[in-house]
């Protein structure tokens, strides 16, 4: 799955775009939609030019590793709102945040949106990121309207149920977060 609209703006109105790099005293240097590269490889703030467009280029190429993180953490279906939600809150974190506080590859909606509000260190950024958190949980909790559901009867597999209702069973297998062998149960609701 890939981040949606709403993730990417999301993402892009909190990062802000800056063209020239700067430092936050994190032992990063920091570009564009919040790329960063090690302080050691940055001559200095403002060192690091880059245009509108290699700052779209550079966020776009970064997003695919934090999607990765996303998708390969949880265990339990996501529409795209929860996805890319979840995308922003990682590029913001780090692709590890879920894996180093052990959070539960099942987890439920309401316990992934309480344990979201809760990062809002340090302290001088606090305003700011809890606004991040309150708009990645908005987002998380926005259905998508074009949600479809098939259950899974006896004798189904996902490439007849992909042929059924004309959709390839590797997505169905991607939004469902089924990973091979591809098992799938009766009575099993899955995400289209």
């Amino acid at each position: 799955m890939k981040i949606n609209n709403a993730g990417l703006q999301l993402i892009k109105d909190f990062e802000g775009c800056k063209l020239s790099c700067y430092h936050l005293g994190d032992g990063v240097c920091t570009v564009g939609y919040g790329t960063t590269r090690p302080l050691s490889l940055c001559r200095g703030a403002g060192s690091w030019k880059i245009s509108k467009a290699e700052a779209e280029r550079l966020l776009l190429s970064n997003l695919a590793s934090y999607e990765k993180a996303v998708s390969g953490y949880f265990a339990r279906p996501l529409n795209e709102n929860q996805f890319s939600a979840l995308v922003s809150f990682a590029y913001n974190l780090g692709g590890g945040i879920f894996k180093k506080y052990n959070w539960s590859k099942a987890e439920p909606d309401k316990q992934i949106t309480g344990r979201m509000i809760q990062y809002v260190n340090p302290e001088q950024f606090r305003a700011g990121l809890t606004r991040r958190r309150k708009a990645e949980i908005a987002l998380f909790d926005t259905p998508v309207s074009a949600d479809r559901f098939y259950t899974v009867k006896q004798g189904d597999t996902l490439s007849g149920i992909g042929q059924k209702v004309k959709i390839p069973w590797q997505e169905i297998a991607s939004k469902n977060g089924i990973k091979s062998p591809y098992t799938i149960y009766p009575n099993q609701k899955l995400k289209l």
